[in-house]
């Protein structure tokens, strides 16, 4: 926001940190409504929120000069980010059985951290420096995208879950 839109360094934290706690209290609100609704939509809030809402809301943030709509935006986009940050190590929990648990749910996160998350930073400067900042939104957009297939490819586990299963048997 400060390179962007021009806020001041005090601004763009002030918006940042105001909107990052409420996205806090997000949290547990999103769990519960996974336990009333499942798993699988509230995982789906961010698949199809984090595909089709990343590259309207990254270029509304980057041309806003007014506060309140920056703030709305970074509220609106941590909003769909808890339908992931909420559950997602219960989701994976709840996929497999406890002897493959760690494997299962600890593997793919560190693939999927080292090479998502370990390109982000490279591709946004790179693509910056290009003259293409807004190409990173779509390469987001592109990573939620392939979570949204995972999720709709998942089983729903609020009442099937492993874990139940195994305390049970």
């Amino acid at each position: 926001m400060v390179n962007t839109t021009g806020f001041s360094r005090n601004t763009a934290t002030l918006i940042t940190t105001v909107a990052l706690v409420i996205y806090m209290c997000f949290q547990p609100l999103y769990g519960l409504l996974s336990d009333a609704v499942g798993r699988r939509p509230v995982m789906l809030i961010f698949g199809i929120g984090g595909t089709f809402c990343t590259v309207p809301l990254m270029h509304a943030l980057g041309t806003t000069h007014s506060v309140w709509a920056a703030f709305a935006l970074n509220l609106a986009a941590l909003g769909i980010l808890s339908g992931f940050s909420s559950i997602h190590w219960l989701v994976k929990s709840e996929l497999f059985p406890a002897k493959l648990r760690a494997l299962g749910v600890d593997l793919p996160f560190a693939v999927v951290s080292s090479v998502m998350g370990g390109t982000t930073e490279y591709l946004a400067l790179k693509f910056k420096h290009a003259g293409h900042e807004s190409w990173f939104f779509y390469y987001v957009s592109a990573c939620a995208a392939v979570s949204l297939v995972t999720y709709l490819l998942m089983p729903e586990t609020r009442h099937r879950s492993v874990i139940d299963e195994e305390a049970r048997g």
